[in-house]
């Protein structure tokens, strides 16, 4: 029997497994990671939602169309770029706030339909370049959601 140990292919052929395999336990552990993330920020969202809801009703009822965007756009403002659940509770208080709030007529002037994704696009980044918030992601995204999404429905 030869000495010579392990030939230089399969020394090769098993660094490669070994480096696959501590690479699929870290990649993993940071998918399970980012599932109890998302998990517990829904579980919490849960709770938070109608309060939210409640906080944009009682705003809205105090409140113009025009400050009920101003106001949920602070919100959104405020949330991390991939605060997602930051975004959706802005979201849900901008709605009911505008749901709630005595109709202005001059609100959907000029606002596209979402049926209608390239005016719409167009216009949401004007209004965020407008409003100073240029390539900000939290305000098209906070006005996609609700005003696009309330004159739209308005229309229907």
């Amino acid at each position: 029997m030869s000495s010579k140990g392990l030939p230089t292919w399969l020394k090769f052929v098993i660094t490669i497994a070994v480096l696959l395999g501590i690479v699929g336990v870290l990649g993993g552990i940071g998918v399970w990671w980012a599932m109890a993330s998302i998990e517990n920020s829904l579980s919490s969202m849960e709770e938070e939602l109608p309060l939210i809801a409640e906080e944009g009703v009682t705003y809205g009822t105090a409140h113009s169309q025009e400050e009920c965007v101003k106001a949920g756009l602070e919100r959104a403002l405020t949330c991390g770029q991939f605060e997602i659940s930051c975004m959706v509770t802005s979201g849900i208080f901008g709605t009911s706030c505008l749901d709630s709030a005595v109709p202005d007529p001059t609100l959907c002037e000029g606002v596209p339909s979402m049926n209608n994704p390239t005016e719409a696009g167009t216009w949401v980044a004007e209004e965020c370049r407008r409003s100073g918030h240029p390539d900000s992601t939290q305000c098209s995204t906070f006005l996609q959601q609700t005003v696009l999404a309330y004159c739209t429905k308005q229309r229907s």
